[in-house]
């Protein structure tokens, strides 16, 4: 499977004529508890910094156009409760969500309202730049308010 994760995401991304991809599911040694630590502490920088962010749903077959349909399909995907997914949703300025045939199904900017409706970050952090930005909507809430997102 991780085989086939990491040549679809190398494929992916040539036909946007992206020259690297950085791959975490293959990038971070997890036995290591140092290596994890140090990963997990440069994470939001490598999202930051990415010209995109491209999030993989293994789980979201390919549904209809119905947005009704795509958004009960998407409240069922594993990813949005993984421990990765805060910093991947916060951090990069352009994502897009692919579906299990890796066809393109939305950006997060599209899906800001719908995101926040699963995790209870408000819609105006995906609006803005990235944490790092002066103009980031982050530097709004609370450490205690952005840690209660990261609870879910």
């Amino acid at each position: 499977m991780l085989r086939t994760k990491v040549k679809n995401a190398c494929a992916y991304v040539r036909k946007y004529k992206f020259d690297w991809i950085w791959i975490d599911t293959c990038c971070i040694d997890k036995s290591s508890s140092a290596e994890l630590s140090e990963a997990l502490n440069s994470m939001y920088k490598y999202y930051a910094e990415a010209r995109v962010c491209i999030v993989y749903l293994n789980d979201l077959e390919k549904s209809s156009n119905k947005a009704t349909e795509l958004l009960s399909r998407l409240k069922e995907c594993k990813w949005f409760t993984r421990g990765w997914t805060l910093q991947k949703l916060i951090a990069p300025r352009y994502m897009v969500f692919l579906d299990q045939e890796w066809e393109r199904v939305s950006t997060r900017f599209t899906l800001r309202h719908f995101i926040s409706e699963v995790t209870s970050i408000p819609v105006n952090v995906f609006e803005g730049p990235a944490l790092d930005d002066e103009k980031s909507q982050l530097g709004n809430y609370s450490i205690a308010q952005r840690m209660s997102w990261a609870a879910s």
